[in-house]
């Protein structure tokens, strides 16, 4: 009995939706089309639509350069080469040695900018080494009075350094490490880096 009874419910209730659908669709007027517009006839040759020729985006705005007129400079005869860093800021040599060296602020525990001089066969594994997983870092191409040089930066590790720029010149490698923590810390390290000059 259960069974008759809910066969009749079904049905009935797909009868119903059947209704319902067929009055939905008689009850609905079609829009009409759009009349279609008389198209003007061609005479002559189709103009090709005019070229505009490809303009580059605008460079961006460059730098605001540091006045290095009263930079104390630094000059290495044995290794022939002499760099610039703000008068406000000390040179520290490391252990004695002419090979390392490390500007900063007077106040700043550690330098703001470290120059390493190597052996040029030694230059891009010690400054990937500073980097510690150059792999998945930004680098970029640059030029160090004359050299080609390659920056690479640092986005993981606060203890280590932010960019490392190294080079190569005769025998010797460069490597400056440009540290965290330090007021417009990029813009000093270029102006420093674009008064780096080979000597002889």
């Amino acid at each position: 009995m259960n069974q008759k009874l809910f066969t009749g419910i079904a049905i009935t209730l797909i009868a119903l939706v059947i209704a319902i659908a067929g009055y939905i669709v008689l009850t609905t007027k079609p829009s009409s089309p759009e009349p279609l517009r008389p198209i003007a006839p061609i005479s002559g040759p189709t103009p090709l639509p005019s070229i505009v020729p490809y303009t580059n985006p605008p460079a961006p705005a460059p730098k605001t350069k540091i006045d290095t007129s009263s930079w104390k400079t630094y000059r290495n005869d044995k290794y022939r080469f002499e760099v610039r860093y703000p008068s406000d800021w000390i040179l520290r040599l490391s252990d004695s040695q002419d090979a390392r060296l490390g500007f900063g602020p007077i106040d700043n525990k550690l330098p703001s900018v470290d120059l390493r001089i190597v052996k040029n066969s030694e230059v891009t594994k010690q400054a990937h080494f500073l980097i510690v997983d150059s792999t998945t870092t930004k680098q970029i191409k640059r030029i160090i009075d004359g050299a080609d040089a390659t920056e690479v930066f640092n986005d993981s590790y606060k203890q280590f350094p932010e960019s490392v720029v190294y080079f190569t010149r005769d025998s010797k490698g460069f490597i400056f490490a440009r540290y965290y923590g330090t007021d417009k810390s990029e813009q000093v390290f270029d102006q420093i880096l674009s008064t780096f000059k080979f000597t002889k």
